[in-house]
């Protein structure tokens, strides 16, 4: 396991043993919760192809959602498989400041590096969803303000003009289309 003092994820809405914050931590003058990150998890009990990747930066990660909450894009597609009856594992791959090209002792591993050691290594993948690079937005057909694409529609803007919020996020899970997930 390592420390990763840029994410901030919540409680596992599932039973069973659940990590929590371990230790308080001043980032950018706001203390937020510091977490365990655990390098994996096999589930057991789906297909041998089922399971899902989100690969990506803090967006992946749920910046600019409500902490705990559970509501980053890669939850709400959880959510939305669940309730079409169509359950399959979903692992967020990322971590905030991470950049596709460039390792960093602080932020970690790059996208190119972690892409090659992360992704291939799961068990039961059948589906990768990119998104490395807040500049350059896949999702963009679906948050961006149609009057000027490189911007975020106000509805779905946390208030730094760069990630989304939670509608923001449940619009991105909403916009996968699961035919094309294996």
């Amino acid at each position: 396991m390592t420390a990763d003092d840029l994410s901030l994820p919540g409680p596992c809405p599932l039973p069973g043993r659940r990590t929590r914050p371990i230790a308080r931590t001043a980032i950018g003058g706001a203390v937020r919760p510091r977490s365990v990150r655990l390098s994996g998890i096999e589930v057991v009990g789906f297909e041998q192809r089922d399971g899902i990747v989100a690969f990506g930066d803090s967006i992946t990660d749920g910046d600019g959602s409500t902490v705990d909450a559970n509501r980053r894009y890669p939850d709400r597609l959880a959510d939305r498989l669940i309730t079409l009856r169509r359950p399959a594992p979903v692992l967020n791959e990322g971590p905030s400041g991470n950049r596709l090209l460039t390792d960093d002792p602080l932020r970690g591993d790059g996208g190119l590096t972690r892409f090659g050691r992360d992704v291939p290594r799961q068990p039961g993948i059948g589906t990768v969803i990119l998104l490395e690079g807040i500049n350059d937005i896949n999702f963009a057909g679906v948050l961006q303000e149609p009057a000027n694409p490189a911007r975020l529609k106000p509805s779905y803007d946390s208030r730094d003009h760069m990630h989304p919020n939670d509608a923001g996020y449940h619009a991105m899970a909403n916009a996968i289309d699961l035919d094309d997930l294996t």
